[in-house]
């Protein structure tokens, strides 16, 4: 096991603080969690029912394959938490992929609000497409999740936003490759999925 090649780059790093402080502080479900509010917060019909239906979103979109990948973990079915080892990733990309299928029907149904529903397609979407490329290559998440948000609040906010998104997009890319979490490649090829998927997909549902 200790020669799969996502283990020998990782044992290759020496730790860096600040690589994993940024990592988990721009965790892609964290991440996700906080898009979902924003978006849903500037949602007709007013700020706080937007927001209630975006806590809505989180849970079936954040909160349920959190609690499934803890389980996965704490079982011994994944390695750790960040997935390092590319071939662990498809079961908890498919359980994430069911429950945002879930929470996106539910949305639907009751009436959410347009933008928060076009940005769980984006989401269900996005993930479908790194579940698929997963299969045989292991682009990064953390890059795809934040070019994601990237994107999406340059849709909503305006082209401004991208001064303060780009440079976090720029700084998950930095503490994956410092972490030896994944290549460099991998991060490049995971953000230009995440940007690409949502440009296609984020306006293509909204009214």
């Amino acid at each position: 096991m200790t020669e799969h090649p996502d283990l020998i780059r990782l044992a290759a790093r020496t730790r860096n603080a600040l690589a994993d402080a940024v990592s988990t502080v721009f965790d892609p479900l964290l991440l996700v969690g906080v898009l979902l509010l924003a978006v849903g917060a500037v949602s007709p019909p007013t700020p706080w029912i937007g927001a209630a239906w975006a806590l809505a979103a989180i849970a079936g979109c954040a909160l349920g394959p959190e609690a499934v990948l803890r389980l996965l973990v704490r079982t011994g079915r994944v390695r750790d938490r960040q997935l390092v080892m590319r071939e662990q990733r498809h079961t908890p990309m498919l359980v994430a992929a069911v429950c945002v299928v879930l929470t996106l029907a539910a949305l639907i149904l009751l009436g959410a609000p347009d933008r928060l529903v076009a940005l769980v397609v984006t989401i269900l979407v996005g993930l479908c497409v790194m579940a698929v490329v997963t299969r045989w290559w292991k682009a990064s998440v953390h890059a795809a999740v934040a070019a994601t948000c990237a994107t999406v609040t340059a849709f909503v906010f305006g082209p401004v936003s991208l001064l303060g998104t780009v440079p976090v997009v720029a700084a998950v890319g930095w503490a994956r490759v410092r972490a030896g979490r994944h290549s460099l490649p991998q991060i490049l090829a995971g953000a230009a999925l995440g940007a690409l998927t949502t440009t296609l997909v984020f306006p293509a549902f909204l009214p």
